[in-house]
């Protein structure tokens, strides 16, 4: 479409960000915003450093969706689901099991029906489409 401009889409890669209610689940992630123009270098600059970018499978995908559930710990969009008024007699953890299990699930669903990627041995960056 002539005369439309795009904004640059922003992604999370390493960078420190906490995770929800304390719960690490012994893995340590860094965020932090990086411009689309330069996913390309940082996806090189990985591959060049033994981190290369790999497809997850089926055996990963608890691990990958630790990943996205420390990731999003604090989203709103995330927290819609265990932030609610009939989960107020809730624990933390459960809140916390109930937000992995859901990435557990949509990282699953999405190794079986689309891409899962990730970068790093530790699953520093993971992506779902």
């Amino acid at each position: 479409m002539e005369g439309v401009k795009h904004q640059k889409t922003i992604y999370a890669l390493n960078g420190n960000k906490p995770t929800m209610n304390g719960h690490s689940g012994g893995h340590q992630k860094n965020y932090v915003a990086v411009n689309s123009d330069k996913i390309t270098a940082a996806a090189t600059a990985a591959v060049a450093g033994g981190d290369g970018v790999r497809r997850v499978t089926l055996a990963e995908y608890k691990q990958a969706a630790q990943c996205l559930a420390e990731a999003f710990a604090d989203d709103d969009v995330a927290r819609y689901f265990t932030e609610v008024p009939d989960r107020a007699h809730w624990t933390e953890k459960q809140k916390w099991d109930l937000h992995v299990s859901i990435l557990e699930y949509m990282t699953y669903a999405h190794i079986l029906k689309g891409l899962v990627l990730a970068a790093g041995s530790d699953y520093g960056c993971v992506a779902l489409w």
